[in-house]
């Protein structure tokens, strides 16, 4: 189809991604957009995301994610979320 040049196109994510030093775990996101419509950044002050000693991911800020129990095989369990 035809794409009218008078349509700006908008914006939607501006992430940045931050993780700790040596290794893959991610520690942060940041969204820089402005735009409501995209990722949800709720947590503004320190790290996200936390692990356990096997790397697993255990809790989630930005998702209200306060705890995640894994099984004997490191498979998620029980996922616990906060109240907001």
């Amino acid at each position: 189809g035809d794409i009218d040049p008078q349509i700006q196109p908008i914006g939607i994510d501006d992430l940045v991604y931050t993780y700790a030093i040596n290794t893959n775990q991610l520690g942060k996101v940041v969204d820089n957009s402005n735009n409501t419509s995209g990722f949800n950044d709720f947590n503004k002050t320190g790290d996200d995301y936390t692990y356990d000693a096997n790397g697993n991911l255990i809790t989630d800020k930005n998702k209200n994610i306060t705890a995640i129990t894994y099984n004997h095989l490191n498979l998620p369990k029980k996922i616990t979320f906060g109240t907001t």
